[in-house]
């Protein structure tokens, strides 16, 4: 009997703890906002008021009475810069828009303690953490998220007014524009030459 009891408040433990360490709780974006939804699909769907927007790269919106603000990011390439070959104008299906790739929650002074305790009560046990003198960053990760809580030293203690969801999509899409536009010349003339 006494086993049978041991294995059942095992299971029901590890019922419970098992989703605190999970990466599944982390979302494939912010909010209701999936990553890689073009800017003009993602305008509806802001959380608090627009208060600027270029149309092709940044939203910018406040709530809270302006002490809540969110700054969402979209990788935009303008084609000029890329040349006539590249791989986005043969792709006639792209949109000449940004795609969210990012989202960074600015507010005021909170203690590191409050924060990361919401943080850990939504996504689970953080993935990284790297504090040093009251200043660093913590981190929770998945498979295509990365959620970044910056650290500050306020009088001497741990504070943090900045959180940053970042998809992973972002850095390989970064990689490849980098390679493109660093490497431009190259590129065309290889296509150009004639053995």
């Amino acid at each position: 009997m006494k086993k049978i009891f041991k294995l059942i408040l095992f299971f029901v433990i590890l019922a419970v703890v098992l989703p605190l360490y999970s990466k599944d709780n982390i979302p494939d974006g912010y909010d209701n906002v999936k990553w890689g939804e073009y800017l003009s699909d993602v305008k509806p769907k802001i959380k608090g008021k627009l208060s600027y927007t270029d149309d092709k790269s940044v939203l910018l919106s406040t709530d809270l009475n302006g002490s809540l603000k969110r700054t969402y990011g979209f990788f935009y390439v303008d084609l000029k810069t890329l040349g006539e070959n590249s791989d986005k104008e043969k792709n006639s299906n792209e949109r000449d828009e940004g795609k969210f790739s990012y989202v960074v929650l600015h507010f005021p002074y909170l203690s590191l303690e409050s924060v990361k305790k919401k943080l850990f009560d939504k996504y689970g046990k953080e993935s990284k953490e790297n504090i040093k003198d009251n200043r660093g960053v913590v981190v929770w990760e998945s498979d295509k998220t990365v959620i970044m809580l910056s650290v500050d030293s306020y009088e001497a203690k741990p504070y943090c007014k900045r959180i940053t969801y970042v998809s992973k999509n972002l850095i390989k899409d970064l990689e490849k524009y980098k390679f493109e536009m660093f490497n431009k010349v190259e590129i065309e003339l290889i296509k150009n030459l004639q053995p």
